[in-house]
């Protein structure tokens, strides 16, 4: 049912951008409280479900129009730096991939990205498992 659900959602829209941030139990009203402030900042839709035992909140943000896809990307990061800021996470099931690698240094700091490239670079000194999947570009 909740596939079916977001297939309607994206078959519905120009513009999908579904996003998977997780918040503590105690922070769930609190998070989809602030969903409908995001889409009027935004002029968006928000479509909010998930998983309320685990503080997994999956949202599918949309536009009518191609033109507003910036607007939607906006607001996927405020949505994320909501999570953040109560003390949740960018992502709560489907990993940071490439939509969310940009967003990573909003919640790993510096020197741990730097430890995590490290690792990296220990055991895939010639770069080829998955490059350029994960972490953003070194400033």
């Amino acid at each position: 049912m909740r596939r079916s659900v977001s297939t309607r959602i994206h078959e519905s829209c120009a513009v999908y951008i579904p996003e998977d941030i997780a918040v503590p139990i105690g922070k769930i009203a609190e998070m989809v409280a602030a969903l409908p402030a995001v889409q009027a900042r935004h002029g968006i839709d928000i479509f909010a479900f998930g998983h309320a035992g685990d503080g997994n909140i999956h949202l599918n943000l949309t536009a009518p129009g191609e033109a507003q896809r910036p607007a939607v990307a906006a607001a996927a990061e405020d949505c994320v730096r909501l999570a953040l800021a109560l003390g949740g996470t960018m992502s709560g099931e489907h990993g940071v991939g490439l939509a969310k690698r940009s967003l990573l240094p909003l919640e790993i700091a510096p020197v741990s990205l730097r430890l995590q490239r490290g690792i990296k670079r220990l055991f895939d000194p010639s770069n080829i498992l998955n490059p350029g999947k994960l972490f953003p570009e070194e400033a």
